[in-house]
């Protein structure tokens, strides 16, 4: 009798798990380990193996359900979509784990300290796709996103684009992640946090008072250019 209540004891603490198993990831395998490797590349790190576990370790080894996403109410979220509902909290865990992991790799040398890297590369990257930036998204729109990308960085492709869901990306998306992320990496400074950041006192304390200026002018064009594609893209 006791034996007969075990499967039943099993599936309840699995269940959760499955509910909430297609909003566990936002990329792919493939595209977290092609990341991580032209961060890797871009450095000339020379530790290929530790960069690929690290960037899926998050996913693979910590079984990680919770530090994915990055919510902020004033992103420019799409009100009408049927597939997903606008943020309605603030918090960016994401772009925090990102942040203590490459804290650690300061710390760190060698191979030990690019794993840590490509650890934090797999949370940056998570906090930058749409579908982790929205609530109670379709599952299935999630999943086959996440697969259309894969098999379109396999592929190897110049140039790509992927829609699913009414939701685009392209490569050069994927290069403006691995962009931000290499200028981290470079900088030393934290990821800022989603929602109203400082741009000017960010940038004052990690480049200096003389680069807040150009620093801000910076991130200006670079959200208007943001924002101009996405709106191209919605056409």
């Amino acid at each position: 009798m006791e034996n007969d209540k075990r499967p039943i004891s099993i599936l309840l603490l699995v269940m959760p798990l499955l509910i909430a198993a297609p909003d566990l990831f936002a990329w792919g395998g493939v595209t977290h380990r092609y990341i991580a490797r032209k961060v890797c590349e871009r450095f000339e790190c020379q530790c290929p193996k530790e960069v690929e576990l690290g960037s899926t370790a998050p996913d693979r080894e910590f079984k990680d359900t919770v530090n994915h996403h990055c919510y902020d109410m004033e992103w420019p979220c799409d009100e009408d979509a049927s597939t997903y509902s606008c943020p309605v909290k603030q918090g960016c865990p994401a772009l925090k784990k990102s942040g203590e992991w490459l804290d650690k790799a300061r710390s760190q040398t060698g191979c030990e300290r690019w794993r840590s890297i490509a650890i934090a590369s797999h949370y940056y990257s998570d906090g930058e796709v749409i579908w982790h930036k929205v609530q109670k998204e379709t599952g299935e729109c999630h999943s086959d996103f996440e697969s259309a990308v894969d098999n379109k960085v396999k592929g190897k492709q110049k140039d790509w684009s992927v829609t699913v869901c009414g939701e685009t990306v392209t490569k050069t998306d994927i290069d403006r992640i691995i962009d931000g992320f290499c200028a981290l990496v470079s900088s030393g400074a934290p990821p800022p946090a989603a929602g109203k950041v400082r741009v000017e006192s960010f940038v004052r304390e990690w480049w200096g008072p003389g680069a807040a200026a150009a620093g801000v002018l910076v991130v200006l064009l670079l959200g208007l250019r943001l924002a101009f594609s996405k709106k191209r893209r919605r056409r």
